[in-house]
């Protein structure tokens, strides 16, 4: 074989000097090795490494085997040559000949211009190489500045989508969540094999079927790349995750063999620095609305607060002139009509003071603010305490009480014993209304490891099962409103509440025609602990002939001021004097020194306790005991007033033996009442 190496190399440096691209580089020298003397024919084959296993399959065996050899030139029976060009480690591409038989050009001519084309090649890649890694630099830039001014999670997934597209040649992209940790993704979102879909770009000519498949596939390089054929027109995927709890992925896909770098590895280790820096801004975005909704959630709860404390305020202010003036008709000669009637006036009263306070305790739980003092209880001396106070109401209903075991002591818990009572004495009296005549409501006492339970079974209609779930939400009663049994439909919810904010829980199980069981769950404590005196009330004794002086109630409402002066009247030593307003209220103050101030707090000119503060301030009334006599009655509020120096705190509606116990207490001796 013989031939004239000059002319080829010539002509393919010429090629080579205005080639832009490695496939340009390859077409100039397939036309050179045309124009050798006994070359008849020139093939270009695909490179599976560069365009994809697709095209592998298609190649002949003989083709695969010079691949499988590494060898630049390959000769085979049937004038056939087969050259390789390879640049950069690897093949990048492959020329089958036809030459003649006697007159082919030598394998040093073809080897020599294989390495010059291969040289070339290296050029262009070092050249793409730089390329692309001044696009994966621009990109990362591309996405630190989208990520930083990103303000949602989907800000974020929408920039990660297009720089992918932009900078890697993708086709499409989306990123996809799991379904359930999608509540801090603003507004409505689509889905995707079931996923929330937080972005997308690019796919509306592809099928939805199809990209749910690389969806719901594994993580990695999907498609021919990876060995694998994917459904439709996709060609290439790729599932990257972003973040791992809430299983935030990113999903590429590419119609196009050709279109992604040759370079697998540079994509893969620029899509997990870019998966980076997403990554934090989507953490980011989420500790942001979490804090967002977390300061909302609690400016919420603020003005419920604020609200239900008004309201309270509000609805406490004409009780106590409803409840006071009913307690002094009491202690007037009437009518037995009368009578009735006034005790049905008073028992209404209460029974909206009930319900405000149950209001009350459920804002302050949801808020948090609802003050428990845990101490070890003797849990079956709490229950025969409740079952003596509902007992009156168990005897006219006909119903009886069974405590199991019958005797104590204990077992103990860990709880606020007012909370228990309250919820027992719930259980209790609604085990008692609910029940039929002659039967009976069993309390049984259970320890564990576990804890203590109470067990409150009573022989009722029951609850049908479609009803319970309603159980204990508050203001339903589950159809006794149309019974004629009196309630509110808030104890069952403050009952169990009161129980879950002492550490423990209340539920229940019903069958119709056999009745309800609730189950009280509290903290064990040890018996041996915890056991001190508990400080008891002192009771005042009379000690002289009456209580004498003045008193200064300042109180914007007239009907409550009337109610006051009417109760003292009973203390015939006592001169009552009124203002409406605080700033009058400190003026005849400091000009009559009164020998005691009863003070409402919420004034029409200025807070009670800034009428406090100043009565306490000025040196001429610094010593005149005062008494709060208000309907904001939450335990932090009365023990901020006493500290800033009221005498008592009286909560509105207040009973008249307690006012004038506390007037007694402060300016004098208590007589007994007319």
């Amino acid at each position: 074989m013989t031939a004239a190496p000059a002319a080829p190399l010539l002509d393919l440096l010429d090629h080579i000097d205005r080639a832009a691209t490695i496939d340009a580089v390859l077409a100039g020298f397939a036309a050179v090795l045309t124009a050798v003397p006994g070359v008849r024919g020139v093939t270009r084959w695909p490179v599976p490494d560069v365009h994809g296993q697709r095209d592998l399959v298609a190649l002949p065996a003989r083709i695969q085997q010079v691949l499988a050899s590494e060898a630049p030139v390959s000769e085979h029976v049937d004038q056939r040559t087969v050259l390789t060009v390879g640049a950069g480690g690897r093949v990048v591409g492959i020329l089958d000949l036809v030459v003649d038989a006697e007159e082919g050009p030598s394998r040093e001519l073809l080897e020599g211009l294989a390495r010059t084309a291969g040289v070339a090649c290296e050029r262009l890649l070092d050249a793409e190489r730089r390329g692309a890694q001044a696009a994966e630099v621009a990109a990362l830039h591309q996405i630190m500045e989208g990520v930083a001014a990103a303000t949602t999670a989907q800000d974020v997934a929408a920039t990660a989508v297009q720089v992918m597209v932009d900078a890697f040649g993708w086709t499409a992209g989306l990123v996809v969540r799991d379904q359930g940790y999608d509540d801090v993704v603003e507004g409505l979102t689509p889905l995707v094999a079931g996923a929330v879909v937080l972005a997308e770009l690019g796919t509306d000519g592809i099928d939805r079927a199809d990209l749910a498949v690389v969806v719901a596939g594994g993580q990695g390089l999907r498609g021919e790349r990876a060995g694998e054929t994917l459904p439709g027109n996709l060609v290439h995927g790729l599932v990257w995750p972003l973040h791992a709890p809430t299983n935030t992925r990113l999903i590429m896909v590419s119609t196009d063999a050709h279109g992604l770098p040759a370079g697998m590895g540079s994509l893969l280790a620029s899509t997990a620095q870019i998966a980076s820096l997403v990554r934090a801004g989507l953490e980011r975005i989420e500790q942001e609305v979490r804090e967002r909704r977390a300061h909302e959630a609690e400016r919420a709860n603020r003005a419920k607060s604020e609200f239900v404390s008004r309201m309270s305020h509000e609805l406490r202010t004409p009780l106590n002139a409803v409840l006071g003036f009913a307690q002094l008709l009491e202690l007037e000669p009437l009518g037995d009509d009368a009578r009735d009637s006034l005790q049905q006036i008073r028992a209404a009263g209460q029974h909206l003071l009930g319900l405000v306070d149950e209001v009350l305790d459920i804002s302050r739980i949801e808020a948090g603010h609802l003050p428990l003092t845990s101490e070890s209880l003797d849990v079956h001396e709490v229950v025969r305490q409740c079952c003596s106070l509902v007992a009156p109401a168990a005897e006219a209903h006909d119903v009886t009480f069974v405590v199991e075991p019958p005797e104590g002591p204990g077992p103990w818990a860990s709880a606020d014993r007012q909370r228990v009572t309250q919820i027992l004495l719930n259980l209790l009296s609604n085990g008692v209304k609910y029940n039929r005549p002659g039967g009976r409501v069993v309390i049984r006492l259970e320890q564990d490891t576990d804890g203590v339970t109470v067990r409150v079974r009573d022989t009722g209609a029951g609850i049908p099962a479609d009803r319970m779930a309603q159980l204990f939400m508050p203001f339903e009663r589950l159809g006794a409103e149309v019974s004629g049994v009196e309630g509110t439909g808030l104890g069952m919810a403050l009952s169990q509440r009161l129980a879950e904010a002492m550490g423990g829980g209340l539920d229940a199980t019903s069958r119709v025609g056999v009745g309800t069981e609730f189950r009280l769950a509290l903290v064990a404590a040890d018996p041996t602990l915890d056991l001190v005196d508990v400080p008891r009330p002192i009771l005042l004794e009379p000690a002289g002939t009456g209580t004498a002086g003045t008193v200064l109630y300042v109180e914007d409402s007239r009907t409550n001021a009337k109610l006051v002066e009417r109760i003292l009247r009973r203390r015939p030593g006592l001169r009552v004097v009124h203002e409406l307003n605080g700033e009058q209220g400190l003026a005849r103050a400091a000009r009559e020194r009164p020998d005691l101030v009863l003070l409402d707090l919420g004034l029409p000119d200025i807070p009670g306790s800034e009428v406090l503060r100043r009565l306490r301030a000025d040196p001429r009334t610094a010593t005149i005991p005062v008494v709060v006599v208000s309907a904001d009655a939450t335990p932090d509020r009365i023990g901020v007033l006493i500290d800033a120096g009221a005498s008592h705190y009286l909560s509105k509606p207040f009973d008249i033996e307690s006012l004038l116990g506390v007037v007694d207490s402060t300016i004098g001796n208590r007589i007994p009442m007319d």
